[in-house]
Parts: C-alpha cells; sequence; structure tokens
C-alpha cells in the first residue's frame, strides 16, 4: 500500500479510529522493513548463555553458562511424556556457535538474530529457526530420583 493509498482509506473515519489504524500501518511497515542481522563472536556469548533456543512446542536448546548444553524433545503433542534431556558442550568458534550433544562432532553455525527470533545457518544452507528465551523449569514430577537443585 503507497502512503497516498493509505491517507486515501484514512479520510472517511473518525480521528480516533484514523489515529489508530495509521500507528498500526507505521508499526508494520517498521517490522516488516526489518531484517536478521548476524551476530560476532562476542555477541553471540552474551546472548546464549543462560538461554534457550527453541521452537516453542518439540524441542530446546539451553546454553547453560560455562559450556554445558542441554537438548530437550518435547514430542509434541501425540507423545507420551517428555525425554530426558540429553547433554553436550557448546562453545563460540570465531564468529560461530559450536555444539555437539553426546559423542558427536560438533556443529558450528553462524548466528542471526531479530528480537527474539534467532537462525542458526550452518554449512549446505541448512537453517535452524527459533525462539530465544529464559529455560523453561522441568516440573518436580519428571526429575530422577535423587536429583537436587
Amino acid at each position: 500500500m503507497t502512503v497516498r493509498g493509505a491517507i486515501t482509506s484514512l479520510s472517511g473515519l473518525r480521528d480516533w479510529d484514523a489515529a489508530l489504524d495509521f500507528c498500526v500501518l507505521c508499526i508494520t511497515g517498521a517490522v516488516a522493513g526489518e531484517s536478521y542481522r548476524q551476530l560476532k563472536g562476542p555477541q553471540i556469548a552474551v546472548r546464549l548463555s543462560g538461554q534457550e533456543l527453541t521452537d516453542g512446542i518439540h524441542w530446546g536448546l539451553v546454553f547453560a553458562k560455562g559450556g554445558r548444553l542441554l537438548s530437550n524433545e518435547r514430542g509434541g503433542p501425540m507423545a507420551s511424556g517428555d525425554r530426558e534431556p540429553n547433554t553436550g558442550t557448546w562453545r563460540i568458534k570465531g564468529d560461530e556457535v559450536c555444539f555437539s550433544l553426546a559423542d558427536g562432532d560438533p556443529r558450528c553455525h553462524k548466528v542471526w538474530v531479530l528480537g527474539r527470533n534467532v537462525q542458526f545457518r550452518g554449512p549446505g544452507g541448512e537453517i535452524m529457526d527459533g525462539i530465544l528465551q529464559k529455560p523453561e523449569t522441568r516440573p518436580e514430577s519428571t526429575r530422577s530420583r535423587g536429583e537436587h537443585r
């Protein structure tokens, strides 16, 4: 929509409605104009440390301080329950985050962000999309016996 088209469509509205519609147009225009930006090594460490990258439903990667990595697979709505997390390590190498689970080889990715949205861009055009948030705590009932916080 052009500015002229927006003004024309707003001209028949009451002042309050016009002001509200104008604000919505401005906000959506600003968001649409934003794009992902690549983080550098030190920025990656600050952004990921102590946070969880998740799709919000099926999986989460917790980048614990000190280089410990936890991978939670929730399984989605048809799963019988949460699986125990896998553990691994993460570190910054140049302008990439490298992580591995269990005894697997480390995989390195460039990190791109737009607000809370994060993309890990790997070799061969591989992209992992997620949202960065504070880690979810596991309910008491899913902890192993003898496990303490």
